[in-house]
């Protein structure tokens, strides 16, 4: 048995078709918060989005640290000079 918090720790998208194989091996995928809509391909769109916006704001965050750890450096350097 596999035990997850929500459906999208499990797997982004597709989490049907996941357990359905699971359950061909004799496994079950347990989800402690059940989903909050009937609609599995509402709930695939939702899993989608939230993935996406994770990575832009991923993205944005490790972009701020290069310029952050960029202007060190460059304070450094002159403070060297």
């Amino acid at each position: 048995m596999i035990v997850v918090e929500h459906r999208d720790r499990g797997t982004r998208f597709g989490f049907t078709s996941i357990e359905q194989v699971l359950a061909m091996q004799g496994r079950r995928l347990e989800v402690a918060f059940p989903k909050d809509t009937d609609d599995d391909l509402m709930n695939d769109f939702v899993s989608v989005i939230t993935s996406m916006a994770a990575r832009m704001y991923g993205r944005r965050g490790s972009r701020q640290k290069a310029e952050h750890m960029k202007q060190c450096v460059e304070q450094v350097m002159k403070q060297e000079i």
